[in-house]
């Protein structure tokens, strides 16, 4: 049985995940609760949506085109939000994002972990 993961790959300014502030990034979100975030993009096997998100000081703020996962895209199928979030840290980031799932998005994590632990 496949269970499908959450993928987020963005590319922006985050100078959290980015030494020199600006870069791409992946990040793998398991059932689990466990994430991982990897410093180069990954495909996913289907895009669910679109996004610009910006973070300023405790704020988060963002635009997303959602689109329907279970059919081919359609232009009736696409629904935009928006969206508020207060965070408990101060940070400054503006990236844009696709969201959406692989089915092998255990295994790069696990891959990911392994590398980690061996440097």
């Amino acid at each position: 049985m496949n269970i499908y993961k959450n993928t987020f790959s963005e590319i922006g300014l985050d100078p959290d995940n980015h030494k020199l502030l600006f870069g791409l990034s992946t990040e793998f979100e398991l059932e689990n609760g466990n994430e991982i975030r990897e410093n180069k993009l990954y495909k996913v096997d289907k895009i669910l949506s679109l996004y610009l998100r910006i973070w300023i000081c405790k704020h988060v703020i963002g635009i997303s085109l959602n689109f329907d996962k279970l059919r081919n895209i359609k232009i009736q199928e696409i629904s935009v939000s928006f969206w508020h979030q207060k965070k408990n840290r101060n940070s400054f980031k503006f990236v844009f994002g696709r969201a959406g799932y692989r089915k092998d998005a255990e295994q790069i994590y696990k891959k990911i972990k392994k590398e980690r632990k061996s440097k």
